[in-house]
């Protein structure tokens, strides 16, 4: 097995190795006095370190590699910025001395026949599953749970607005908010609708069918012909207004109706264009209350599926949906406006955030299935950024449950 050097990283600083017995590759002894700072930055790994080897006392860095030679594959022998090291900490040697760029030597400790056998079979377990927290999740603490939740939603709330951010404030979220109206199924085609159409332009328009023309317009319902008084209407608005304000549609792509029929893009569209249009531009600034009425679609979409396809239901924004958008829209885009607008609220809305309903799909069944406990929204989108970008990537050792089982010296009743 290939040892990650993020192993080495948490063994160093957890100390989870035989630190009484500690020799160097001259057989010097080494006694850690104080194991130093884990460095996030460049430079050595853990600064302000004390050791004392051989009876003599080194203040200074240490550095950490998987093999020793890395030190001159990094280029640390040239680096001044390296020459406060006091030890070299690797997992295997080769013969070759190790010097900074003064030329003075480094002492150099393997730490591999140290470190304890209980970490090294748990590294291994971990990186042989096929999802490797699956077996652990049994002994890991309820509060570390709820905790690693907190961290992970909060992270996921972070990857919703990253690829946003230089946008202006309002532009975040009118495409956050198309977007997530979209999900799961139609969320490319919305964003890219959202990015097409300015909400600018979208507001300026004064009647609810206008609005809804430039939208199917953009989302290009309307190459083609339809034998559909509504259709044609709109698609006559939709040729003026194309020509007003240089808009074009969306780039070709297949509009997915493999879908249950409340999920059809053109029912989804009619319904936020009405909660647009009962709104207006406050809807960019979200308030709880305003999911308590997404205002009227018209009358057309209450008595059709599709154009010229009548139906007998009138189909609602759902409850289901509703906490979708408050998942994916609402707490995302108010994280973001929040920390650089009201800092000050940020604690209220995590414990607003707390108490939303939490998402009942097949992720979140399975995690439940294998052991872990999801009591709400928050919890649940916690656990879907832990699933998606640590379990199924193998980010062990990036994750608590994974760090915690390393320190955890009790043997494991599992086997690899």
């Amino acid at each position: 097995m290939k040892m990650p050097e993020k192993f080495l990283h948490l063994v160093w600083n957890h100390l989870l190795f035989d630190s009484q017995n500690l020799l160097s590759i001259h057989n010097e002894r080494i006694r850690i006095l104080k194991k130093g700072c884990y460095n996030h930055g460049q430079g050595p790994d853990f600064k302000e370190a004390v050791i004392n080897i051989d009876g003599i006392e080194w203040n200074g860095n240490i550095e950490l590699e998987t093999e020793s030679h890395h030190w001159f594959l990094h280029q640390h022998h040239q680096n001044p910025e390296f020459n406060n090291v006091i030890l070299l900490v690797c997992y295997e040697h080769t013969s070759q001395e190790i010097v900074n760029s003064n030329g003075w030597e480094i002492p150099v400790l393997v730490l591999k026949p140290f470190i304890f056998q209980d970490a090294t079979y748990k590294l291994e377990i971990l990186l042989s599953q096929e999802v490797p927290c699956k077996p652990f999740i049994k002994d890991y603490p309820k509060v570390l749970q709820k905790n690693l939740f907190i961290q992970k939603a909060i992270e996921r709330l972070e990857d919703k607005v990253s690829s946003f951010k230089n946008l202006d404030v309002e532009i975040i979220s009118w495409q956050i908010l198309w977007k997530a109206f979209g999900t799961p199924y139609h969320s490319n085609l919305f964003l890219e609708i959202a990015q097409q159409l300015s909400p600018s332009i979208f507001f300026s328009s004064d009647t609810l069918q206008e609005k809804e023309a430039l939208v199917f317009g953009i989302a290009g319902f309307f190459n083609g012909n339809i034998d559909c008084p509504y259709f044609k209407e709109l698609k006559a608005l939709w040729n003026y207004l194309k020509q007003k304000y240089g808009l074009n549609e969306v780039s070709p792509k297949c509009v997915n109706f493999k879908t249950r029929t409340h999920s059809f893009p053109n029912l989804l569209i009619a319904q936020l264009v009405a909660w647009l249009h009962h709104y207006g531009n406050l809807l960019l600034f979200p308030k709880k209350e305003y999911f308590d009425n997404f205002g009227e679609i018209s009358t057309y979409w209450k008595k059709n599926i599709f154009f010229n396809k009548p139906s007998k239901i009138s189909y609602n924004v759902g409850k289901q949906k509703i906490n979708k958008l408050l998942l994916n829209w609402y707490y995302p885009f108010r994280w973001y406006y929040i920390q650089y607008y009201e800092p000050e609220l940020l604690e209220k809305l995590l414990e607003e955030y707390s108490i939303t309903e939490k998402e009942n799909n097949a992720i979140i069944k399975k995690l439940e299935k294998w052991g872990w406990s999801i009591e709400n929204g928050l919890e649940s989108q916690g656990a879907t950024q832990l699933y998606k970008k640590y379990c199924i990537e193998k980010r062990c050792l990036d994750c608590a449950l994974g760090q915690w089982l390393l320190k955890n010296n009790k043997k494991s009743n599992i086997t690899a």
